[in-house]
């Protein structure tokens, strides 16, 4: 595929740190290995780490051609048009309320995971200063990379109802995304500054739905990116009350 110019796209999942050492470093070599022959590179590690699980996803594209389609760029935030069009939750309009979409001078209310992932600048035009052109934005671009990680600790609360323990599931976790997003086939080749967010949050998966079962299972997200280290303008500082909806993990 990559031979005749497809886009070609990688998703990998670490080995468990229980399936030893040498499993690790294969699996890190061949990451390595594939990275030079894939367009677009995902990473997912999952691990213990006592009464907690640690998940994390690494994150590289760089998009090359003439006339990219706007809906295949890479999104600072979440998921770009084409993976929007792609889930049966988001391909139409009204699944959430009108005004929790769309992009301004801040931030707004919904996220699907995707691109960078940076989930707390969801909606934000993320604008950066051009020589050429002044104040542009650059919420979109053909080359990215980003690391997020989710630290679950729903296993330290033993709340588990024996009427819904079959088919409902809360998961509480912290989450931190960093990444940078950039324009390479600009004139300068513009980039952003690297952006950050923190926060909890949490999942409500349900599993089963008796005889309508065609969407099990649904996890619903809500997420409080109370952290950003660059804030929009209009916001009140580093550290504000904030919060999205998504469908499903952000990965």
């Amino acid at each position: 595929a990559k031979e005749r110019d497809i886009l070609t796209v990688g998703i990998v999942t670490i080995p468990f740190q229980f399936e030893g050492k040498v499993r690790s470093e294969q699996a890190l070599l061949g990451v390595e290995k594939l990275r030079k022959q894939v367009d677009s590179l995902i990473v997912i590690n999952n691990n213990k780490l006592g009464k907690f699980d640690l998940r994390t996803r690494f994150f590289t594209q760089a998009i090359v051609g003439n006339s990219i389609p706007e809906e295949v760029l890479i999104n600072l935030a979440g998921a770009n048009m084409e993976e929007m069009l792609e889930s049966k939750f988001t391909r139409s309009r009204g699944f959430i309320p009108e005004q929790w979409l769309g992009f301004g001078s801040t931030t707004n209310h919904f996220h699907m995971g995707g691109g960078l992932n940076l989930r707390g600048y969801s909606g934000y035009l993320a604008p950066v200063v051009s020589v050429s052109s002044g104040q542009t934005y650059l919420y979109q671009g053909d080359f990215g990379m980003s690391a997020s990680a989710e630290l679950d600790f729903d296993r330290l609360i033993k709340f588990r109802p024996k009427l819904t323990r079959n088919w409902l599931k809360m998961d509480l976790y912290l989450f931190a995304d960093a990444g940078i997003l950039g324009q390479a086939d600009d004139e300068e080749g513009l980039f952003t500054p690297l952006r950050m967010n923190a926060g909890v949050g949490s999942v409500l998966t349900i599993s089963r739905w008796g005889k309508r079962n065609l969407i099990a299972p649904l996890s619903l997200r809500l997420d409080a990116p109370f952290f950003l280290n660059t804030p929009p303008y209009s916001d009140k500082g580093y550290f504000q009350s904030r919060w999205v909806v998504g469908i499903g993990r952000s990965f």
